[in-house]
């Protein structure tokens, strides 16, 4: 297998030769680093492929492998500027939205998820996300949104504590506990859950 990435990668360096203006060496490059978890290299080649080419495909992958490389500030900077570029597309917004909501900034995550609902309105994660928002601010809109996002996806441990949790902390005590129960169920290693 090392052989045929060699291999490969000596077409890829000749075609970015041959065609210095494109991007499509870069990507295949990212993609196949992104593959085998070696994120660094992954993000180098998204930002080179950028550079040829700017797209909101190619600025979420960067996005992604910035994130999964741990440089999740460097990832939130990134998609400002393209949410800036890009400002409809909703991949770039949840990305950002999500981690605006790891850092702290929930105000502009919030704002986010909000934009976000209006073109996914049958997201769970942005209404997972949203609800648990509004539940730390007191919004009242928070159950309706935790309990579509449980509709929606069920099976999901972190939708299904969030839905759980909510309920609970609204005074539905009765039925949240076998909503909680089942959040551990599906996630039993989760010192959160």
């Amino acid at each position: 297998v090392s052989g045929d990435f060699t291999a490969a990668r000596k077409l890829l360096q000749e075609a970015k030769k041959q065609n210095p203006d494109s991007a499509a060496p870069y990507l295949v490059e990212a993609r196949h680093f992104e593959q085998q978890g070696a994120f660094p290299q992954a993000a180098e080649l998204y930002q080179l492929a950028d550079e040829k080419q700017a797209s909101a495909e190619i600025a979420n992958g960067y996005a992604r492998a910035l994130q999964r490389a741990g440089r999740n500030e460097e990832a939130l900077t990134y998609l400002e500027t393209a949410t800036e570029r890009y400002p409809d597309n909703a991949q770039l917004r949840l990305g950002m939205a999500v981690l605006q909501q790891s850092s702290g900034n929930e105000q502009n995550a919030r704002a986010n998820y909000e934009k976000l609902l209006s073109a996914l309105p049958e997201h769970p994660v942005v209404l997972n996300n949203l609800a648990w928002l509004y539940h730390e601010d007191g919004d009242e809109r928070a159950i309706s949104l935790a309990q579509k996002a449980y509709e929606l996806n069920p099976e999901n441990a972190a939708v299904v504590d969030t839905y759980g949790w909510i309920m609970l902390k609204s005074g539905n005590h009765q039925q949240s506990v076998p909503i909680l129960e089942k959040a551990h169920e599906l996630q039993p290693d989760s010192e959160e859950i």
